[in-house]
């Protein structure tokens, strides 16, 4: 596995189990529709949370916030969009 994507893929392991602490319940991870993608799919309640993780090893490289532009954005909006439709919510 490339290591970027087996640091990805351990950065939302940590998310998880942050967001399972919260009291969230996962409902998927890495859901995919075509080339869109959505991390973590949660339910906060009974709110669905769509949930995209970055990860940093040191506030060097900016705030994992400040990595989400306007275009990545659309494609979550696009993915979660997807998501519902797929599972007809």
């Amino acid at each position: 596995m490339h290591n970027t994507t087996t640091r990805g893929s351990r950065f939302e392991s940590l998310a998880v189990e942050y967001l399972r602490a919260e009291g969230y319940r996962i409902v998927e991870r890495n859901f995919r529709f075509g080339h869109k993608e959505i991390d973590i799919v949660a339910l906060d309640g009974e709110t669905l949370v769509f949930i995209e993780v970055k990860g940093r090893m040191g506030r060097e490289f900016g705030l994992p916030g400040e990595s989400v532009g306007p275009r990545k954005m659309r494609r979550i909006v696009r993915a979660a969009e997807a998501y519902l439709w797929r599972h007809r919510m």
